[in-house]
């Protein structure tokens, strides 16, 4: 039992959410009940669920088990495997969302002005972008889209590596994704920032050009959080407050990792390349924000790689073993996907 993506794995995560819990209140601060019960509520659902099935599959009578098919053992585990890892990533979410708000409750100067220096020790010009954007209606609402659909992707792509029977290429994804949004929050919280579209923006007008303000989400939220006695926390509104690294990036690029080697890896790649390109807009972001968070994910999903559960996991074909075409490699992925 809890063995996706691991007992410690799950222990760490408990050992967290206490830590959220016990600096909120003991702070002063509280968090909404019934925000909480409603998203954590379903990750703890999913557990029950797995304490079912570790009984059904453990289950006796007259000292027989009771389900004892192979395939309908196999179900079961495959089932318990995919709650445990839903499960994780249902209350994880809450934890690490909570951890990031908290990490912003400091007095630490903004480094906006740091940032945006070293955005243009690069040359790179954060006002030219966002107008190239802001003037392209169709480049403004392909962006958007993908912006705000990274947490839904991010949680179908942990779907899909299932259902195309890479368990352990799952397993990577939950494990590097979690660690990559731990270490963003813990850099980030020494470079907390209104970021660039409070502070950078040199053509306020340009804003007229959407149909919400992009990009401006953190500020009333970072204000409250550096500013009030007593505040609380709603699970239901934990939007991502990190400038620098961009854990948007971090993220995408985590999701394009675990999909190498897959038949989805090409649209998933694709994705992430949109979803990156449109953070300096509507996360805000620096340039050097980007450059920090991918080097990040980087360097996480290959140290992680070159422990000895995952060193052959994205390894190609040995020689001789020719690569799957599109309509094998679909029938090979139902056929890992009904358990044949």
């Amino acid at each position: 039992m809890l063995t996706f993506p691991g007992r410690r794995w799950f222990v760490g995560l408990a050992l967290l959410a206490a830590f959220d819990f016990a600096y909120i209140y003991l702070a002063g601060h509280r968090v909404d009940l019934r925000s909480l019960l409603g998203t954590a509520g379903s990750g703890i659902g999913l557990l029950c669920v797995v304490a079912a099935n570790y009984w059904l599959l453990n289950a006796k009578r007259g000292g027989v088990l009771l389900v004892t098919t192979p395939s309908s053992r196999r179900l079961i585990e495959k089932l318990q495997t995919f709650f445990e890892g839903y499960a994780f990533i249902l209350l994880g979410w809450v934890a690490l969302r909570l951890f990031n708000h908290i990490t912003m409750m400091t007095d630490i100067p903004y480094a906006d002005a740091m940032l945006l220096a070293w955005d243009r020790a690069f040359f790179l010009d954060w006002n030219a972008y966002f107008s190239f954007v802001a003037d392209r209606p169709a480049l403004i609402r392909i962006l958007d889209l993908a912006y705000v659909s990274l947490t839904p992707t991010s949680v179908a792509g942990f779907i899909g590596l299932f259902l195309l029977g890479r368990i352990e290429a799952a397993r990577f994804f939950v494990v590097t994704f979690t660690t990559t949004a731990i270490v963003c929050t813990v850099i980030g919280m020494f470079f907390p920032a209104v970021a660039a579209v409070g502070y950078a923006l040199e053509r306020p007008e340009l804003l007229d050009q959407f149909a919400t303000r992009p990009g401006w989400y953190s500020i009333p939220i970072l204000e409250a959080l550096r500013n009030a006695d007593t505040y609380t926390f709603n699970v239901f509104d934990l939007p991502g407050l990190t400038t620098f690294p961009s854990f948007d990036t971090a993220a995408g690029i985590v999701l394009a990792y675990a999909y190498r080697r897959s038949l989805l890896y090409i649209p998933v790649l694709c994705y992430t390349v949109v979803m990156i390109a449109s953070t300096p807009v509507w996360g805000g972001h620096y340039f050097v924000d980007l450059f920090a968070g991918a080097a990040i994910a980087v360097v996480v999903c290959r140290a992680f790689e070159r422990t000895d559960r995952y060193r052959t996991l994205f390894a190609p074909p040995a020689a001789g073993q020719p690569h799957l075409g599109p309509v094998a490699a679909t029938k090979d992925m139902m056929r890992h996907a009904t358990g044949e």
